[in-house]
């Protein structure tokens, strides 16, 4: 009998397909631009552009410091992406910042390594600005003097200044300051001495500055003013003047005078009186200026000379402030003084030998009171 047994062997092969690993690396610049000195936060993606599954991906980035781990990825396949994102400080003072970033996998079968990496660059909102101040001195100018204003100029922006200029608005031509540099957060005094008008009750000033930014921004300006309070010093002098010729008892006789300001600003309300009379006003004074006046006296009767007095008074057109000024004078009157002296016999003539009685009168004919009066008998 035949032996038929079943004899089976068996044999299997593994051939390894070539693969290409491959991976793209992409990077997006934020939507706000940060400022400068602040973090930048930022977006990508890595997608595997192969035909063979990656394992092991990492991202990796120069910023902040070479070989900063951004994100790792498990596994990618063919095709398949993945989101990441992360966040780095900018420099202060930037324009823009540039960093580099790559991404690397390694492919399942083969152990090779698929990597790529992106250079991108972001503006940052660097556009500058600038900040101006101006005060007055602690001592109030005077009319007609000079104000010294004290300033300073500053850059509260993230990015330098240039050619930053500031000027006196009444006279752009002569700039009170001018600086080529002006880093962030650096400041630069300076000083303007303006004229001072002549009554005046204060004085204005403006200044403006203006730069451009090292980022090429144009038309950084600010501009700030002061108004300086101005010390006054009010006068007023009134003199006035007797009659040229003496008074004559119970006549009018007028006389004239004048009222000026001798302060360093306008007088309002200026009235001149002799008692309850107004001579003259209400007027208003300039500086310097003067106005003269006149009034009336009476000599009463039986006077040897008459005082006058009046009255100037006046008010700052500044501060309020009331002024006064008085002016005396002693006026001689023309006095006619004279007496009647009789004598009168007895009505019975007296015997020879015998002696005479007579009466006598003395009388004031004049127009002043007469003292010290001596009748004597003659012989």
């Amino acid at each position: 009998e035949q032996d038929q047994r079943i004899v089976t062997d068996a044999t299997s092969v593994t051939c390894a397909n070539t693969v290409n690993p491959a991976i793209v690396i992409t990077r997006e610049c934020p939507s706000v631009p940060p400022t400068a000195g602040t973090p930048l936060n930022y977006t990508g993606l890595v997608r595997n552009t192969g035909d063979v599954t990656l394992n092991d991906i990492v991202v990796v980035s120069d910023r902040p410091s070479g070989g900063t781990v951004v994100a790792t990825i498990p596994t990618l396949a063919p095709g398949a992406e993945a989101a990441f994102n992360g966040s780095y400080p900018t420099p202060p003072d930037a324009c823009s910042v540039t960093d580099v970033m790559s991404a690397t996998g390694t492919a399942r079968c083969s152990g090779q390594q698929a990597s790529n990496s992106v250079t991108t660059t972001c503006p940052l909102a660097a556009s500058g600005s600038i900040n101006l101040e101006v005060a007055c001195p602690t001592t109030s100018p005077t009319p007609g003097g000079t104000v010294v204003y004290s300033g300073v100029v500053s850059n509260p922006g993230a990015v330098t200044l240039n050619n930053v200029v500031v000027v006196l608005d009444s006279n752009p031509s002569t700039p009170v300051l001018e600086v080529a540099v002006l880093a962030p957060g650096a400041s630069a005094p300076f000083t303007a001495t303006v004229a001072v008008p002549a009554d005046t009750c204060s004085v204005n000033a403006t200044f403006t500055a203006t730069a451009s930014d090292r980022c090429g921004g144009t038309g950084i300006r600010d501009t700030a003013a002061a108004t300086c309070p101005v010390v006054t010093a009010p006068a007023i002098t009134v003199t006035h003047e007797c009659p040229p010729d003496a008074l004559v008892p119970g006549q009018s006789t007028p006389f004239s005078g004048t009222v000026r300001n001798a302060g360093n600003v306008t007088l309002n309300d200026v009235r001149v009186l002799n008692g309850e009379t107004v001579l003259v006003g209400p007027i208003s004074l300039a500086p310097g200026a003067s106005a003269p006046f006149s009034g009336a006296v009476t000599a009463p009767s039986d006077a040897c000379s008459v005082t006058t007095s009046v009255t100037a008074n006046g008010v700052d057109k500044c501060s309020g402030a009331a002024v006064s000024n008085s002016s005396t004078r002693t006026c001689q009157v023309q006095t006619n003084p004279a007496f009647v002296l009789e004598k009168l016999c007895p009505p019975t003539p007296p015997m020879p030998g015998g002696e005479l009685t007579y009466l006598g009168s003395l009388r004031n004919s004049g127009d002043v009171t007469l003292t010290g009066l001596t009748v004597t008998q003659g012989g």
